[in-house]
This record gives structure tokens, C-alpha cells and sequence, in this order.
């Protein structure tokens, strides 16, 4: 099947003059003699003949192409209608054509469909008329724009004007037509142009045959559109919003007993569902024309390890007990096996190297080191230990190092209080309080409770620094630095340069992939070939997962870094070194409720 023709700019810039003209006053006079021109058919034409002759004369249309003996008036009538919408009407001047014949081809050209399919004598008008809408439905359903009409019935003056989605019609009374019209009438005009009864909008036409909105377009028909679809989505059947909330006891402490890191699930238990897609409601056009609904987007098989997958439900069921996490953005399940330790760890008992996660029931003591490809969970408190984790660290008791401890966590980093401790997460850091430690968070630093303290050390964060307290009273040496949005710009900026590239170097993996797919006469070294692109596109689908996470959390950085902010809720000591995006400001007298953010840091405040 040929394309659809497309209205080309010229007759698009013709639509558009047209609207800005708005309505057009018809000459009374002409300069062609109408009365002395008719007298030329009187003898030969019947008086519907000369009906026809005299509507295309006031027209001014090349009568001469229809005021021919071999045509009937319904004839003459189809020609000088598709005269009078500028169509070329030689595809079916053919006297041998009926007129019912006449009006399905021109009815095609109005909607720009290659007629030459069906204008064909052997066929009948009825065969004509249903390869006509089977072709304009195929058509719209391939494109759905491009149709916008505006026709002026040639007989009463009125136009129509048909959107350009098919989804609206609309009627306009020019102002110089004095005549009122019916209800019925204007009714009739819209069916005459294949306008569908049930999409009319019939209080308009009242208000309309009333005299009301002469000289103005009205909607008079309007469409159903598609629904839209449902996109597929998974059904987590495991706790994932678990309590990450400290309880803050009588005293005013955090208490972090309670809060969890991971939901625990066991070995062939149901942790996930997924639920297909599903296609919005049908929706149809003012001429008819059902269009179907919206299908909605169906969601990748989720990836990760520690689980399977059921045959026929779509059920995802963990492949051992362990913990249990889920990442939307990427799509990513796991169920990690956890090492519990059911006792202090010590330099004795010795290290810990663990690909999963680390939950010791005990404490952990001094000169020991803790490294965990995912979470370390401790139910005691720490000493002057190394704790590692891929993700999460909570340390439920606390932690006092003594200035030999660090931290470092790929996500957040938790516990009841830290002293003299290093440490360094990709995301928050929070604690009931924090004394003489150096602190670097990727997200926002905050002492929680009503005795929240923030006192001695270096704190840097990109989001924020929340506390009750900061500094003390005896000056002991404490900055705190938030914002640094030229280094969040910078990484972000080194991250989007390293997603296009993979994206673009994925996009040649899979060509040379579909290349491969493609040629019949592969033989034993391109099947070879074959096997290491699609091992390389393993490769970079998981570089382009890992990249546009870490864009994806970038991008958050970035507004966090933007809207930063240093809050005491209590008091803010003299002495404290406060910095913003770089702007420092040392306070010189002690402050209540202190609230600093960019704008106040930079005007001194």
C-alpha cells in the first residue's frame, strides 16, 4: 500500500490563511452574466441540470467540466462538489461511474487516500465505500494526524471544520448568511460529511440554530480518544518500606535497636510478582473509525542473584534465606546470604571478608576489620575498627574509636552515636550525636533527638547538616561544609560523557549483533565473532546499568547541592566555621534556631 499523502506546507500556509480570514463575504455580483450563460442549456438539460449549472456558475467553478449531456445531475452534483474542495476530480469524470460511485472516490480524495485502489468501474459504490473506510481506517491507524478539513457546504454556506486527529468537529455560521437554520438541518450538513450521529454534541446545535455564536466555530462533535494502557509493574511481596526511623527515648537519644536494613525472607518464599501490561479502552473517531487503545509498556525480566523465577505465574521465589533488596531503577533483585556472627569479633577470632552480607549479634572490638560486599549490620556497639560495606552499615550501640576507626559505606551509615571516628558514605550519615570526628557524606549529615549534638571535628555534605546542637561552649574546633556543587557538576559531567559513550558503543554492539542475526551464510568464524559481541553486550548492558545509576543519583546530588542548608534547632556555638557552596562565615556570638542556606551565607546573615 502506497503511503498516506501528507498536506505539503503550501496547502498547511493556505489552511492557515484561511482561518485568519475567518468568514468571507460572497460578491453579489460577478462578472459573468449567469442569467445569459444558462440560456445556452435551457433546450438540452433537465431543470436539475440547470440547478447544478447555476450553483457552479455562482461558484464560480469551470462548469464546463460537468455541464455535459452524459451526466445526470447527481453526477454533475459530485463533480462540482469536488470542483468546489479544489480536488482533482479527472480520477472519476468517467460517465460510466455513478454518482453514489462519484461520491466514494471523491470522499477519498478529500482524505488523501490513493483512490486509484478502489476507483475502478467493477466495483460497485457499496465495495467501493468499504474499501474506502478499511483504507482510511488502515491509514489513521498508521498516522493519526494530518487530516484537518475545513469544508464550506457548497449548498447553505456553512463550514465544517473537521480536527486534525478526526477527534472533533465543528460548525461555523458565517455572519453574512441571514438565514436561521434548524436543528435538523445543521445535523444533516455534519452526516452529509460522514460525521457519526453518536459523537454529536446536541445541546450546540441548539444554541446554535438559535442564532446564538453566528460568526464564531463551535464544537458540535466530539470523539472518544484511546485510552491509555497500563504498563506491566512488579509486586513486591516482601517489606520495603522496613522501620528506618530511630525511636528518640525520654532522654532525648536515638535509639536505633529497631530499625532494619534489609527484609529477611527464606528459602523458596515468594518475594516478588509481576503483573503484564495491560491496553487502555478503544477509542473512536467523529467519522467512526475505532482506534485502539493504548497499550501499556511491558517491564524487563528482573536481574540479580539469590532467586528464580516460577514457570508460568510470573512469581519471583528466593533461592536461599538471606536478605532481600530491590532496585526500581534498574530493574535489580537480590537476596543476599547473610554471615551471622553470633558473638564479639575480636583480634583473636580474626577479620571478616564476606561477598554478602555481615551481621555480627555481638560488638566488635578494637584493630579489627570488617569487609562486606553489601551490608554490615552490628547489634553491639564498635571500637577502633575498619567496617567496609558495599551498601548500608548500622551500628546499633554506637561507635567510640578513638581516633583509629574508620567507616566506609556505599550507602548510608547509621548508629546511636560516633566518637572519634572517620568515616565516609555515598549516601547519608545519621546518629543521636557526634564528637571530635571527621565526616564526609554524600547525601545529608544528621543528629536526631531532642540532645542531638554535632560538636569538634570536620562535617562535609552535599545535601545538608541537621542537628540540635552544634559546637559547645568551649570553642572546641568544629566546620561544617555544605553544597560543593562545582565538584557535583564536575562528576556529573565525567558520568554523562561516559553514558553516551556506552550507550553509543551498546548501540554499535547490537547492529553488529542483528548483522550477524541476518546473514544466512554464517560460517565457524563468524559464529565465533557472533559469540563475543554478544558477550560484550552483556558487558556494556551492565556498564550502561551501573552508569545510569550513578547519573541517575547525580542528578539528585545536584539539586540537593543547589538547596543546601546548615540547621540548629538549638544553639550554634562561637567559634563554629560554617561553609556554603565555598562561602565561609565563622560565628562570632552564639545563636538560637540558626537556619543558614546560599542566599543568607552570601549576604552575611
Amino acid at each position: 500500500m502506497e503511503e498516506p499523502k501528507v498536506l505539503d506546507n503550501e496547502i498547511r500556509d493556505l489552511i492557515e490563511q484561511i482561518n485568519q480570514l475567518g468568514e468571507v463575504e460572497v460578491p453579489e455580483n460577478t462578472s459573468v452574466d449567469i442569467e445569459e450563460v444558462l440560456k445556452e442549456y435551457q433546450d438540452d438539460y433537465c431543470e436539475a441540470q440547470i440547478k447544478e449549472i447555476r450553483y457552479g456558475l455562482e461558484q464560480m467553478l469551470s462548469v464546463e467540466v460537468f455541464a455535459k449531456q452524459c451526466y445526470n445531475w447527481m453526477q454533475m452534483r459530485e463533480l462540482r462538489l469536488g470542483l468546489f474542495s479544489g480536488i482533482d476530480v479527472s480520477y472519476y469524470e468517467n460517465p460510466l461511474f455513478t454518482a453514489l460511485q462519484m461520491r466514494e472516490i471523491r470522499w477519498g480524495l478529500l482524505d488523501q487516500l490513493p483512490v486509484e485502489d478502489f476507483a475502478k468501474l467493477f466495483y460497485i459504490a457499496p465495495d467501493m465505500r468499504e474499501r474506502r473506510i478499511e483504507l482510511l481506517r488502515r491509514t489513521y491507524l498508521e498516522r493519526r494526524d494530518g487530516y484537518e478539513k475545513i469544508l464550506p457546504d457548497s449548498d447553505t454556506g456553512i463550514q465544517v471544520h473537521i480536527s486534525d486527529d478526526y477527534m472533533s468537529a465543528y460548525l461555523l455560521i458565517p455572519k453574512h448568511i441571514e438565514r436561521n437554520f434548524t436543528e435538523n438541518e445543521l445535523k444533516n450538513i455534519l452526516r452529509r460529511y460522514e460525521i457519526s450521529e453518536q459523537y454529536f454534541l446536541n445541546e450546540a446545535f441548539g444554541e446554535i440554530a438559535g442564532g446564538k455564536y453566528r460568526g464564531e466555530e463551535v464544537l458540535v462533535a466530539q470523539g472518544v480518544s484511546p485510552g491509555e494502557g497500563r504498563n506491566g509493574s512488579y509486586e513486591l511481596l516482601f517489606e520495603e518500606r522496613l522501620p528506618g526511623v530511630p525511636k528518640i527515648t525520654k532522654d532525648g537519644r536515638a535509639d536505633y535497636t529497631n530499625v532494619m536494613v534489609a527484609a529477611t525472607v527464606e528459602k523458596d518464599q515468594q518475594i516478588a510478582k509481576y503483573h503484564p501490561a495491560k491496553k487502555g479502552r478503544n477509542g473512536r473517531t467523529v467519522t467512526g473509525i475505532e482506534v485502539p487503545g493504548e497499550v501499556g509498556e511491558e517491564l524487563k525480566p528482573l536481574t540479580g542473584e539469590g532467586f528464580y523465577q516460577g514457570e508460568k505465574d510470573g512469581s519471583y521465589y528466593a533461592a536461599r534465606n538471606g536478605h532481600v533488596s530491590y532496585e526500581e531503577n534498574g530493574g535489580i533483585l537480590n537476596v543476599v546470604e547473610v554471615l551471622f556472627i553470633q558473638k564479639d569479633l575480636t583480634r583473636i577470632n580474626g577479620n571478616v571478608v564476606y561477598n554478602g552480607t555481615v551481621h555480627v549479634q555481638g560488638n566488635v572490638r578494637e584493630m579489627v576489620t570488617i569487609r562486606a560486599t553489601k551490608d554490615i549490620i552490628i547489634d553491639g556497639y564498635v571500637e577502633s575498627a575498619k567496617l567496609y560495606a558495599g551498601n548500608n552499615i548500622m551500628i546499633r550501640k554506637g561507635m567510640n574509636a578513638g581516633n583509629e576507626g574508620y567507616i566506609e559505606a556505599g550507602g548510608k551509615i547509621m548508629g546511636s552515636f560516633f566518637e572519634a571516628v572517620d568515616m565516609k558514605a555515598r549516601g547519608s550519615i545519621e546518629g543521636s550525636y557526634f564528637m571530635n570526628c571527621n565526616v564526609d557524606s554524600g547525601g545529608k549529615i544528621e543528629a536526631k533527638g531532642g540532645k542531638a549534638r554535632i560538636i569538634g571535628g570536620e562535617f562535609v555534605a552535599i545535601a545538608g547538616v541537621e542537628t540540635t546542637i552544634l559546637g559547645s561552649p568551649g570553642k572546641k574546633k568544629t566546620s561544617v561544609e555544605v553544597g560543593n556543587t562545582r565538584a557535583v557538576e564536575r562528576e556529573y559531567s565525567i558520568h554523562k560523557e561516559r553514558l553516551e559513550r556506552v550507550e553509543e558503543e551498546l548501540a554499535q554492539l547490537r547492529e553488529a549483533r542483528k548483522g550477524f542475526m541476518q546473514d544466512v551464510d554464517a560460517d565457524e568464524k563468524k559464529e565465533k565473532i557472533m559469540a563475543q559481541v554478544l558477550q560484550a553486550i552483556k558487558i556494556k548492558e551492565m556498564e550502561y546499568a551501573e552508569e545510569t545509576a550513578e547519573v541517575n543519583l547525580l542528578e539528585k546530588k545536584r539539586a540537593w547541592s543547589k538547596k543546601a542548608f546548615i540547621r540548629a534547632k538549638g544553639t550554634v556555638y562561637e567559634g563554629v566555621m560554617i561553609a556554603i557552596d565555598g562561602m565561609k562565615k565563622v560565628i562570632q556570638d552564639d545563636m538560637m534556631q540558626a537556619d543558614f542556606n546560599r542566599e543568607k551565607i552570601r549576604g552575611g546573615k
